[in-house]
């Protein structure tokens, strides 16, 4: 009993690094052995973005079917370039998404270190991510969920960090890597407005209102705003829709609209 008491499990950050990509390697590997089909790492969505990465390829026009597109942003068809033009893109895709979900890992172990200032529980924090099965299974798939989590917490990574030293380039990466995380999930389009807002409250809690620190809050928003408005003002030239993607507005009308008469008159949603 003494011995077990004493026994204790200790792993280093490159060790759960290690089980994360093992993890995630084997899993496309099994599917493939399975399934012998690349299409089995698709999605119903997955076209949506492939189309615009080969009209970038082949064209250099993000569009689809001949048209501006609009439905999606292009932050995640500029990563399926690189599989598109080397004529592996699930191949390449997936290993990018591999690489993106243990990079995710990393930063939630350096996430860990800034919040708690403890190993120990950065190491947990790391090791339960690296076993997490959603991350596993979607660092197989061609959508963009992985990346997007990566993008978020490098965010999340920059902001702590802006928080403990007040950086104003610190600041300017957060702010980036925001808009970079909306140009690929969309979702992720209002939270520059509630990040600034939550930076305004601890900056008059905290900081007692200090000027410099005002004005920074006032810098991250611009810049995270500014970034995602250039593609509003470029949809708009394109075709006279000023919003950042349209698959908001679609999903608004064809789903959750149709939910609602849907429940009304008890009939399936797809009719």
């Amino acid at each position: 009993m003494s011995t077990l008491k004493k026994f204790k499990l200790r792993l280093t950050i490159k060790e759960i690094l290690f089980v994360a990509f093992i993890l995630r390697v084997l899993l496309p590997i099994a599917a493939l052995i399975v399934t012998r089909d690349v299409t089995a790492f698709h999605r119903y969505d997955t076209a949506s973005y492939l189309e615009p990465a080969r009209s970038l390829l082949e064209t250099g026009q993000f569009s689809s079917a001949n048209q501006p597109e609009l439905f999606r942003t292009p932050g995640y068809p500029l990563l399926l370039l690189p599989g598109l033009w080397l004529g592996r893109g699930e191949l390449v895709t997936i290993a990018l998404q591999i690489f993106s979900s243990c990079l995710t890992v990393y930063l939630i172990y350096k996430i860990g270190l800034l919040l708690f200032k403890k190993e120990k529980i950065a190491m947990c924090c790391a090791g339960l991510y690296a076993v997490e099965p959603l991350s596993i299974l979607w660092s197989s798939i061609i959508m963009t969920e992985i990346v997007h989590a990566t993008s978020l917490a490098l965010f999340l990574y920059f902001i702590l960090k802006y928080l403990q030293n007040k950086s104003l380039k610190l600041l300017l990466l957060a702010a980036v890597t925001l808009a970079a995380s909306a140009y690929i999930r969309p979702i992720s389009y209002y939270l520059p407005f509630l990040i600034t807002a939550l930076l305004l409250a601890w900056t008059f809690i905290k900081m007692k209102g200090q000027k410099i620190l005002l004005v920074h809050a006032c810098i991250f928003l611009v810049v995270s705003m500014g970034f995602t408005g250039l593609w509003q003002v470029r949809n708009y030239l394109k075709t006279g829709y000023y919003g950042f993607a349209a698959v908001s507005s679609f999903n608004l009308h064809c789903w959750y609209g149709a939910g609602v008469l849907a429940a009304e008159q008890g009939r399936p949603v797809f009719d």
